[in-house]
């Protein structure tokens, strides 16, 4: 439970860092 709980948050951690570098691209 714990371990699926961290992989979660590290994708949506990731997710919102590709979001960052797709608006800094954009820019």
């Amino acid at each position: 439970e714990k371990v699926g709980h961290s992989l979660k948050v590290f994708h949506r951690l990731v997710r919102s860092l590709k979001e960052l570098a797709a608006q800094r691209m954009e820019l």
